[in-house]
């Protein structure tokens, strides 16, 4: 028996998802067909609607936000320090802990050797902001560590540091707990 059409054109979009297969396509299709009453169809669909037309990328650091500019970096009474970090959920890590005060910088991905354009615009930022301090929270990892290496040698007259190594090697940040986050950012060590 074949699926209609509406039902396999679903399964198909949930497929599309990170870690979702087959199968679990198939479940939460199934689960939204029984299950959802059309004000949740209505609900989800608004919202889908939403977070792509109204989320955007802070024009400054990367991360996301409602408007042009996020409220980090609206906010006055940061540091002026910079910690660049792999991704937008990394930032929500390090906030998580209210300790660390300064800005971010998101590179969206790791650097690779040809990626010009990431490093020109974190180097114009650097510029930019006259951070003297340069924190960098990237994975411990072979493509983490040339992002490093890459980012040091554009950044070459700054001081910049590599968060301690309590997180696991090849573990990614947004997996790590608030303690070790925190304690990596005590024992940051210069590059």
């Amino acid at each position: 028996m074949k699926y209609p059409k509406q039902l396999e054109d679903l399964i198909s979009m949930f497929e599309k998802l990170p870690t979702i297969g087959r199968k679990s396509a198939e479940r939460l299709a199934f689960y939204i067909l029984f299950n959802f009453k059309e004000e949740d169809i209505n609900v989800l669909s608004q919202c889908l609607n939403n977070i792509k037309n109204d989320i955007k990328i802070c024009k400054n650091c990367g991360v996301i936000c409602e408007e042009e500019e996020c409220s980090i970096c609206k906010d006055a009474t940061r540091e002026n320090i910079l910690l660049i970090v792999e991704s937008v959920k990394d930032v929500l890590v390090f906030e998580r802990t209210l300790k660390y005060h300064g800005l971010y910088h998101v590179l969206n991905g790791l650097i690779s050797i040809d990626d010009d354009e990431k490093l020109a615009i974190l180097e114009n930022r650097v510029k930019k902001l006259g951070v003297e301090e340069i924190i960098l929270a990237l994975p411990s990892s072979l493509k983490g560590d040339l992002t490093k290496h890459y980012i040091k040698k554009v950044l070459e007259d700054k001081e910049v540091y590599s968060i301690a190594y309590g997180v696991p090697v090849g573990a990614s940040i947004e997996y790590v707990d608030d303690i070790t986050i925190l304690k990596s950012l005590e024992g940051k060590r210069k590059i």
